[in-house]
């Protein structure tokens, strides 16, 4: 049995795509793919002595196909527990981007790529946002992290559906499903 419809949004750290995934998995019935459970945890210790969960990020292609390996292992399981997913990470490697759609094109019967996209002033407002709840601990910290990224971003394939995010509100992520189901 193949899973119904997996939904992949891709874009650079704070173009909204978690938001938007998020919201289009309660509205429509989506399990939303938790990524970050599968990258790597170490717990540091800061500076005032307390013990912190660092969840490291893929920085190399070798580690990001790993990611991605780990993530293919569930998905037999996943498809059957969960027909519809959404997973939101960058997308932004071709060969470890086109190596995980084809392997989930043998689990789900639809998978939809649509890349999220964001101005840069947007940008900025979202993550003093993710600042102040706690997902990042520096805006200036996730913008190195975002040009990082961005500088190794590799094109996508004619045709990708690419989708603006302003707000990240509940009108957004309706345009979002609309274009998720034109596709």
């Amino acid at each position: 049995m193949m899973g119904a419809m997996l939904i992949c949004l891709g874009g650079f750290l704070g173009s909204g795509r978690r938001i938007l995934a998020s919201k289009i998995a309660q509205k429509h019935g989506f399990k939303h793919y938790d990524i970050g459970s599968k990258k790597i945890h170490r717990s540091l210790i800061g500076d005032s002595g307390h013990v912190k969960d660092v969840v490291m990020s893929p920085n190399t292609d070798e580690l990001r196909m790993l990611l991605y390996r780990k993530m293919v292992e569930e998905l037999p399981v996943a498809s059957k527990m969960y027909p519809d997913l959404i997973i939101d990470d960058a997308f932004h490697r071709e060969e470890a981007r086109e190596y995980f759609f084809s392997e989930a094109k043998k689990y789900f019967n639809r998978v939809v790529f649509v890349w999220i996209d964001s101005a840069e002033p947007d940008v900025a407002v979202r993550m003093q946002h993710m600042k102040e709840v706690g997902m990042i601990e520096s805006v200036e910290g996730a913008l190195l992290k975002r040009q990082r990224t961005a500088a190794k971003f590799q094109p996508l394939h004619p045709g990708v559906p690419v989708f603006t995010c302003v707000k990240g509100d509940d009108a957004e992520a309706d345009a979002l499903w609309q274009l998720i189901k034109s596709n």
